[in-house]
């Protein structure tokens, strides 16, 4: 899956929809134009901001699937549900009524991140499969040096900005183990890398694949570079 879930995007719209709402209900309730955006932000009390705040922040956390959700939803839902109570308790604009049902309404789109399925990719970062970068089929030489100095050439069979799957039958570094690669990206131009072994082809143990780390900004510029061209 490459794109992001489209439950991620909606649950995250709607939260960013919601925070935006605040500013446009005063401008509504009290006609303000977008020339008279000062006023509206006067208006807005702190109990407002600090709900904009938590949704904007919340909108973030489901966008990017990130387990902090799971703190970030109780907050708010105290956040807004307390400015909901206390608009229809003591404002004029709307009814007790109408807040509780806003509070339910937002209450039940909480209830998104804990579905099974939401639940499993945000437990699971393996399967965020949009962050993943694309990666490219692309045989590239590659030179390898172990931790004790073994050396051996393959080649890769794919590679990306983050990492490449490299050929290997005959040598097997263990999972984990950090290795020196030395690619050779054209004639004229080598590039030498760091990286850790992450996995093993699952069904002929054909090669291994691993993580780029601690890749420099011009290491990283030549590696953009290179994959753009291809």
């Amino acid at each position: 899956m490459r794109k992001r879930p489209w439950t991620f995007v909606l649950t995250s719209l709607v939260f960013a929809s919601i925070a935006l709402s605040f500013p446009l209900q005063v401008a509504f309730l009290y006609g303000h134009g977008l020339q008279e955006a000062s006023l509206v932000f006067q208006k807005l009390t702190p109990l407002n901001w600090s709900c904009m705040t938590c949704l904007a922040v919340l909108s973030a956390m489901a966008w990017n699937g990130t387990r902090w959700i799971y703190v970030g939803i109780p907050i708010t839902m105290a956040v807004v549900v307390w400015n909901n109570f206390l608009v229809g308790y003591w404002g004029y604009d709307y009814s007790l009524a109408t807040t509780f049902y806003s509070s339910l309404a937002f209450s039940i789109l909480c209830l998104f991140p804990f579905l099974p399925d939401y639940a499993a990719v945000i437990q699971n970062p393996k399967l965020r499969w949009w962050m993943v970068a694309a990666r490219k089929e692309i045989m590239i030489p590659v030179y390898i040096t172990q931790g004790r100095g073994q050396q051996f050439q393959t080649k890769t069979r794919d590679i990306s900005k983050t990492g490449a799957f490299i050929e290997s039958r005959q040598e097997s570094p263990k999972l984990g183990e950090v290795l020196d690669l030395n690619l050779k990206i054209n004639t004229l131009q080598q590039l030498q890398l760091k990286a850790e072994v992450v996995r093993f082809h699952k069904d002929d143990n054909s090669g291994f694949g691993v993580k780029f780390q601690n890749m420099a900004p011009p290491e990283k510029r030549m590696l953009d570079k290179y994959l753009q061209s291809h």
